[in-house]
């Protein structure tokens, strides 16, 4: 009877070992997906503020239109 609990106590633990290493995984993917769309961020603004900049361009209203034309506000 002994065997067949050591048995059950050794599978529960692989099993339990397994699935801790695929949230491990799952939560490694998330944040790297979270540090390109970061990256990507920072590059549009950067980029945004030095075109901004050169062509004295008003960028809260360019945003501000295409958000409104995104979403479907206004005119």
């Amino acid at each position: 009877m002994s065997d067949l609990i050591l048995a059950s106590a050794v599978k529960a633990e692989i099993a339990l070992n397994e699935l801790q290493a695929k949230l491990a995984e799952r939560r490694e993917r998330g944040a790297d997906i979270l540090e390109y769309v970061g990256m990507v961020l920072l590059a549009a603004v950067i980029i945004g503020g030095v075109f901004g900049i050169a062509g004295d361009l008003d960028l809260a209203e360019k945003f501000s239109t295409a958000a409104n034309k995104i979403l479907g506000i206004g005119g």
